[in-house]
């Protein structure tokens, strides 16, 4: 069944600048959206990379502040897009690090041509950054009546035919908090990956602190 919209205050911000990022200690903000353009070169180059090597995928424990180029090995020759690619998510990275306070990280870049997870759900985690660099982005709900009252990894009761409030555009970077940030969970977001089309795919990055 759909489950009804709550009349609260919006759970949802959206920012044009990096220091907008920090409304996700604000109680009662679920989700942060900072919209931002891609380098140019980035964007042929992770949309080629889908293309060439649909099964990519690097997950790994990293250090704030460690170099990534080793841990991403990202494929091609030495190119603009390559190096841009590498930049980004080495400055999200410590971007995340320095918001959380986490020293390490669990990271995870992939390619996707499925739909991950399209159920609407919760994480059980404080903070989770999501990033696409590549087809549609994570979509989400606002504040939804009685979910709140019981998060878990998996909610069932909503119907996958609910239709998102938003959805994350390529290249704009998404704090979602989860059940972990607060004491009763009730700030968790409810979430779902997208639909992808047949024969479309996603460049996806993902990071959560390890403790």
């Amino acid at each position: 069944m759909n489950a009804p919209r709550s009349s609260a205050a919006p759970s949802s911000v959206f920012t044009d600048e990096l220091v907008g990022l920090s409304a996700i200690y604000t109680p009662g903000v679920r989700v942060v959206a900072w919209r931002r353009d891609l380098p140019e070169p980035l964007t042929p180059y992770a949309a080629g990379l889908v293309t060439r090597r649909p099964s990519f995928e690097r997950a790994c424990a990293v250090y704030a502040g460690q170099p990534l180029a080793a841990a991403l090995d990202l494929p091609g020759e030495v190119s603009e897009g390559r190096a841009a690619l590498l930049a980004d998510v080495q400055q999200l990275t410590q971007i995340f690090a320095d918001l959380t306070g986490d020293h390490q990280l669990g990271l995870r870049l992939r390619a996707l041509e499925g739909t991950m997870c399209p159920k609407w759900h919760v994480d059980r985690l404080r903070v989770r950054l999501i990033c696409t660099y590549v087809g549609p982005g994570t979509e989400w709900l606002e504040v939804v009546d009685g979910v709140e009252q019981s998060p878990s990894p998996r909610i069932l009761g909503l119907s996958s035919s609910l239709a998102p409030d938003h959805r994350l555009s390529p290249g704009w970077v998404g704090l979602f908090k989860g059940a972990s940030a607060s004491d009763d969970g009730h700030d968790a977001a409810v979430h779902r990956s997208p639909s992808v089309p047949e024969g479309g795919a996603r460049l996806l990055l993902t990071l959560e602190g390890l403790g």
